[in-house]
C-alpha cells in the first residue's frame, strides 16, 4: 500500500507561482522529469541532465528577414501538422475560432489528411463564445463542426469530491464534464486523436510586452527606426511612450539582465508571509531559466513561458480513448521560432504579425483580422459566484486551512463577492479548490 507524504513546500509554491514547472511534486517521494531533460538513476542516486535547451537554439543561427521567416514558418507548421495527421484516420480537432487552431486546420486541409471533425466550446459569457468565428473557419475548409456548450453551474460537490489521485493538484478537474462529452463523441466516431492549436500564443508571440523593443535595440543599436519601433510598441502594449523608452534603455542599450518578476504577495492574502519567505522552493523555475540572463529579454521571456505550456498534464476522460497531440508544440517548429527575433514575430507592434503574414493566403479574412481573443474568465467567475457558499465551506472547513502556510483569516476575507469582480483572483480561487480537492482525495484513500 502506498502511503502519500504531502510536500507542503511544493503546495505553497504552487499556490504562489502560476504554472509551476519543477522536478518536485506535491508528493514528497515523487519527482518529475521536466521538459528537455533526462534522469540517470544508478545505485540509488539520480542525476539530472539537459538533453535540449532553448538557449542553445537562440544563440545559434538567427532568421531576421521577415519574408524569409514567414515562408519558413508556414512550411514548418505545414510539415509538422501533416506528419502528425499521417498517423491517424479518425481525427477530432479543437477549433476555438482563433488564429492558431484555424492555421492548424488549414494545414490539415492542405495535407489532404482525413477530414477532421471539429469541436468548438462556448460559454454563456460573451467572451467565451467564439462560435461565429469557428463556423467561418470550418465552412471555409468544408469541415464538420460540433458545437459544445459548457455547463454554466456544474455540481461542485461531485467535481471536488472525486478528484484524481495525481502527483500534484490539477486544474482540469473543472472541465471534466466537457471532457466527458468529448470522450463520448470520440467513442461514437472511433476517434484516434485529438488535435488542437495549443502553443500558438507562446510560439507566435500573442503576449504583449515592451521587451521586444529592447530586443530590437540590442540588435540594431540607436537608430532612427528604433524610435518608430518604440511608438509601435507603446500603442501595442498600451504603455506610455516614455515607459517603453525606459525599457529600451534599461534592457536594450544598457544590456541589463531580465529576470521573471516575483509574485506580489499583497494579492495573495491567504498565504502567510513568513512561511513564503521560509519555505518556498529554492528553485521555482525550470532548469532552462537558470542561465538566460545574457539573452535578449524578449526571447528570455518567451523561454520563460515555454515550459509552462509544455508541462500541462491532462487526466481527463478523453485521454482514456484517444491520443492528445498539439502539433504547434512539435520540436522542429519550436526550434524555428526560437531562431526568429521577437521584434520580427511582432513586426509593427502586432501580436502574431509574422504568423499572420505566413498564412495570409490560407485563412478567412475574419480570422486574420481578429484583434481580440476569447477567454473563460467570465465563465469561471460565474461558476464561483453561483457556488460561493459551497466554496467557502469547502475551503474554510477543509484540510488546506490546517497547513502552517495558510492565513485562515485572510482566506475568509478573500472568499467574498468582491474577489469575484477582478479577473486576477479567479485563477487563485480555482487553484485553491483544486488543491483542497487533491488533499482530500489522498486523505480519503
Amino acid at each position: 500500500t502506498y502511503h502519500a507524504r504531502v510536500n507542503n513546500r511544493f503546495l505553497l509554491a504552487n499556490l504562489a507561482f502560476p504554472e509551476l514547472t519543477v522536478r518536485e511534486t506535491a508528493l514528497s517521494d515523487v519527482h518529475e522529469v521536466v521538459p528537455g531533460e533526462y534522469h540517470v538513476i544508478s545505485h540509488g542516486k539520480i542525476e539530472h541532465h539537459l538533453c535540449w535547451s532553448p538557449k542553445d537554439i537562440v544563440e545559434g543561427e538567427e532568421i531576421a528577414d521577415f519574408d524569409t521567416a514567414a515562408g519558413m514558418l508556414r512550411q514548418s507548421v505545414q510539415d509538422c501538422v501533416a506528419a502528425w495527421a499521417s498517423r491517424y484516420t479518425h481525427i477530432i480537432h479543437s477549433l476555438s475560432g482563433g488564429f492558431d487552431s484555424a492555421a492548424t486546420l488549414a494545414c490539415l486541409h492542405k495535407a489532404e489528411a482525413a477530414t477532421p471533425r471539429c469541436l468548438n466550446y462556448r460559454t454563456e459569457a460573451s467572451d467565451g463564445d467564439e462560435s461565429a468565428f469557428a463556423r467561418i473557419t470550418a465552412g471555409h475548409f468544408g469541415a464538420e463542426l460540433v458545437e459544445i456548450k459548457m455547463p454554466g453551474t456544474p455540481d461542485f460537490t461531485s467535481l471536488l469530491l472525486n478528484a484524481a489521485l495525481t502527483a500534484s493538484p490539477g486544474g482540469d478537474i473543472f472541465g471534466s464534464s466537457t471532457r466527458q462529452r468529448e470522450r463520448d463523441i470520440a467513442v461514437a466516431h472511433k476517434t484516434e486523436v485529438f488535435l488542437s492549436g495549443e502553443g500558438g500564443d507562446h510560439l507566435f508571440y500573442q503576449m504583449t510586452t515592451d521587451l521586444v523593443a529592447a530586443d530590437y535595440a540590442r540588435a540594431r543599436g540607436l537608430t532612427p527606426r528604433l524610435f518608430a519601433m518604440a511608438l509601435d510598441t507603446a500603442i501595442w502594449t498600451g504603455q506610455p511612450y516614455t515607459a517603453v523608452l525606459g525599457t529600451i534603455l534599461k534592457f536594450g542599450l544598457f544590456h541589463k539582465a531580465w529576470q521573471p518578476s516575483a509574485p506580489n504577495w499583497n494579492t495573495l492574502p491567504f498565504l502567510q508571509a513568513d512561511a513564503i519567505r521560509a519555505n518556498t522552493l529554492c528553485d521555482t523555475d525550470h532548469p532552462w531559466l537558470q542561465d538566460i540572463t545574457d539573452l535578449p529579454p524578449g526571447k528570455a521571456w518567451q523561454i520563460y513561458l515555454l515550459p509552462k505550456v509544455l508541462h500541462r498534464h491532462e487526466t481527463s476522460p478523453r485521454s482514456e480513448v484517444a491520443d492528445i497531440i498539439h502539433p504547434l508544440l512539435s520540436q522542429p517548429l519550436v526550434e524555428l521560432v526560437l531562431k526568429i527575433p521577437s521584434y520580427v514575430l511582432t513586426r509593427g507592434g502586432e501580436s502574431r504579425a509574422l504568423a499572420k503574414a505566413a498564412f495570409v493566403h490560407d485563412l478567412p479574412k475574419e480570422i486574420l483580422g481578429r484583434k481580440t481573443k476569447g477567454g473563460t474568465t467570465s465563465h469561471f467567475a460565474r461558476m464561483a459566484h453561483d457556488n460561493l457558499a459551497f466554496i467557502r465551506s469547502f475551503l474554510l472547513d477543509g484540510l488546506l486551512t490546517q497547513k502552517d502556510f495558510m492565513d485562515v483569516t485572510g482566506l475568509e476575507n478573500y472568499l467574498r463577492q468582491t474577489s469575484l469582480q477582478t479577473s486576477e483572483t479567479i485563477p487563485n480561487i480555482f487553484k485553491l479548490l483544486a488543491t483542497e480537492a487533491w488533499l482530500r482525495a489522498w486523505e480519503n484513500r
